[in-house]
């Protein structure tokens, strides 16, 4: 059975995506790889309700403030995808799931590694996620030209 998931995009002001250094758990989907935040949806539980539990679960954070963006068909999962301003800086936020959190910019994302401050070295970003940053970046500008 297809699972179903959640990606929410959490990106501030000045267009730089919140990101996840996620575990070395093996058993989880691109361990040891910087992603997005969110999870597997619950039994019952409608793909908004999921991105909004799993960024409280994941951050501490809440919002009203989620957009849906696509669905995307991976191998072994949908994923409904969301972008979320964020309205705190991430100093504000609380990382309890993962490695570490930071900043990036779509140029950094593009290069498919990023440097963890906390973790002292470099780590491969998750394909699917650099594609998804670079479609919602690719989205926004067209939404600014109109």
């Amino acid at each position: 059975m297809m699972k179903n998931v959640v990606l929410v995009l959490l990106y501030d002001d000045e267009g730089k995506f919140l990101l996840q250094l996620r575990d070395s758990d093996p058993t989880i989907a691109y361990p040891g790889h910087w992603g997005g935040f969110g999870g597997s949806l619950e039994e019952g539980e409608t793909a908004t309700v999921g991105a909004r539990r799993e960024i409280l679960e994941e951050l501490n954070y809440s919002t009203d403030y989620l957009s849906f963006l696509n669905s995307r068909q991976l191998p072994d999962c949908l994923v409904d995808v969301f972008s979320c301003k964020l309205t705190v800086p991430p100093s504000e936020l609380t990382l309890m799931e993962g490695l570490d959190m930071g900043l990036f910019s779509i140029d950094q994302i593009s290069t498919g590694v990023l440097y963890s401050k906390t973790m002292r070295q470099s780590y491969p970003v998750a394909a699917p996620l650099r594609t998804m940053c670079q479609e919602f970046i690719q989205s926004e500008i067209a939404i600014s030209a109109d």
